[in-house]
């Protein structure tokens, strides 16, 4: 799969902190928290089988879609951004991400998510016809959701997709 530059695509909004989120020392970082998961996850010994292409394809949808920088969140599907995707058992995926912008009066505009999915063990990559972030998101799958955490530049990006069909 070829690498993208780490950049995000589109606009920002307006960042707000997340009711009761965990701060100070005590806070784990989000990039650390998914990597303990990753490393959890693959050193598991109640694991059992990876999954297969069949049981990984089907229709997701977003349930978490947050953006944080400086201290400060912000949930993109509460500002109306959704993102939903098609994993065909084939390897080919369609999809389409609506991305708005609260400090353009909440203008917004569609990205197409397609192109081709590969499955490495429990990780699920995208390879993107067009230079979408999504692309750099390494999406770890487990009890019907995809999740995926990355880091560009001073934000981390964070996505839950849940499986509605398939």
């Amino acid at each position: 799969m070829k690498r993208r530059s780490k950049r995000p695509v589109g606009p920002t909004d307006s960042l707000k902190p997340a009711p009761g989120a965990p701060s100070g020392p005590d806070r784990e970082p989000e990039p650390a928290r998914l990597t303990r998961l990753l490393l959890q996850t693959v050193l598991s010994p109640e694991r059992g089988a990876a999954p297969t292409m069949a049981e990984v394809a089907g229709t997701y949808r977003a349930t978490l879609f947050i953006s944080q920088e400086g201290g400060l969140t912000s949930n993109r599907l509460t500002h109306g951004s959704r993102l939903d995707l098609l994993l065909n058992p084939d390897g080919t995926n369609t999809g389409l991400l609506w991305v708005t912008d609260a400090a353009a009066g909440g203008r917004g505009y569609n990205i197409s998510l397609t192109g081709k999915w590969v499955l490495h063990g429990d990780i699920v990559e995208l390879d993107l016809t067009k230079d979408v972030f999504v692309s750099e998101m390494p999406f770890v799958y487990h009890d019907g959701m995809l999740e995926a955490e990355q880091s560009f530049g001073a934000r981390v990006t964070r996505i839950v997709l849940t499986k509605v069909t398939g």
